[in-house]
């Protein structure tokens, strides 16, 4: 029989040699937006913002007639504007290292604890009727809606003592909670934290 070609690998060989690629390591880091989505702010910055207008287009009436309309307009695109930075949210930043959990929303410090002191993540849920504010071009008075009924939620970390740390304290809508949720459960996965039921399990 011919004889065996060396170059060719042998049946069941592995087809490299040496340890197997390891694993990715752990993300250190997870950042989220967070949109805050009550209304009750917005309410008392409507009404402010109600306030001065009023004020200002009176004072501008006074001076001259043609000045109100241009003053109710101006105010009508800063309060479009400040309402709609005040929607926009931050950015919920959770990092850890060498086992210790921190958390910020924007730049202010949520909290800072041991992975194994976290028990459980859960969520805080509460119904929610938002209310807006509009202000038509030309009007010195801002007009409010009520929306329908709606479900919000935000993220809470149970310590091992039981004391709630919530990692905000405004509420996301339901659909963008609940996807924030998940992501910091498998987040904190990665970094070998277990849910009670599975630490129990074992």
């Amino acid at each position: 029989m011919p004889a065996a070609d060396a170059t060719l690998p042998r049946v069941n060989e592995p087809p490299y040699r040496g340890r197997p690629p390891e694993a990715p390591a752990a993300p250190r880091a997870l950042t989220l937006p967070w949109r805050d989505v009550s209304a009750s702010s917005d309410a008392v910055v409507g009404l402010q913002l109600t306030g001065l207008s009023l004020a200002a287009v009176g004072a501008a009436a006074a001076l001259h007639p043609g000045l109100a309309a241009l003053t109710a307009a101006a105010l009508a695109l800063a309060g479009t504007r400040h309402l709609r930075r005040r929607r926009a949210g931050a950015s919920l930043a959770l990092a850890v290292d060498a086992g210790r959990l921190t958390a910020h929303l924007g730049a202010t410090p949520v909290c800072a604890l041991p992975v194994s002191d976290v028990r459980d993540v859960q969520l805080e849920r509460r119904e929610h009727q938002a209310v807006t504010f509009h202000q038509e071009v030309g009007s010195p008075m801002l007009t409010a809606r009520v929306g329908a009924l709606t479900e919000v939620v935000r993220i809470v970390i149970v310590r091992a003592d039981g004391d709630p740390v919530r990692l905000s304290e405004s509420y996301g809508s339901y659909t963008e909670g609940t996807a924030a949720f998940a992501r910091v459960r498998f987040f904190l996965r990665q970094h070998g934290w277990l849910p009670p039921d599975e630490r129990a399990a074992r």
